[in-house]
């Protein structure tokens, strides 16, 4: 069993979540599915892999020997989320125990989790040019294709308009960048 711990890191923000890929057998993603509900993250994506590093990430490596994996974000930029901690700690003990290594382990019952997916890169959001972000949205908001996720206002001189970014497709806003000068390759996550 595998259950990689992440915190966004210094850049972005995420709503606490679990991630699994998709299995190679639907038995295998329905053990996945049972050990995310059983971590208890309020949000649980299934991701085919296709995104956030595809085949070269540690959920891959250990999906290709046969080993369920999971991955969590529980915070992100550069701070310590109490919150996260404490999903981090109960949900490993709420696993181990589910999975009878640890059944004697006291731990609170996992909260709901809310089954999303991410369809690939057109998931994300990217930033076209370099400049300053005003986002137009916040971690958890609810968007629909079309709708403003922000706006950029380049850094390269006053005689470049301000660029508005928009959602690809619907979703849920689960992740975002926390620094304001994005490169072209930044993004905002819907799920």
């Amino acid at each position: 069993m595998v259950i990689d711990l992440h915190s966004g890191g210094t850049s972005p923000l995420y709503l606490p979540c679990c991630l699994i890929r998709v299995g190679k057998t639907a038995a295998e993603t329905a053990q996945l599915i049972e050990l995310m509900h059983a971590f208890g993250a309020p949000i649980g994506s299934i991701s085919d892999g296709s995104g956030g590093g595809g085949a070269t990430t540690l959920s891959a490596t250990a999906q290709a020997l046969g080993i369920p994996a999971l991955a969590t974000e529980l915070g992100g930029g550069a701070s310590l989320s109490r919150a996260g901690e404490t999903l981090a700690r109960d949900g490993v003990l709420r696993v181990l125990k589910h999975m009878g290594i640890l059944p004697a382990a006291i731990v609170e019952p996992a909260g709901p989790t809310r089954s999303m997916r991410v369809d690939g890169r057109q998931a994300f959001t990217y930033a076209p040019v370099r400049g300053i972000f005003e986002p137009a949205v916040t971690l958890g908001d609810e968007v629909r294709a079309g709708d403003l996720a922000g706006t950029i206002h380049p850094i390269a001189g006053p005689s470049e308009s301000a660029r508005s970014v928009q959602f690809a497709q619907s979703g849920l806003v689960a992740c975002q960048r926390a620094r304001h000068l994005p490169s072209p390759e930044t993004a905002c996550l819907s799920w």
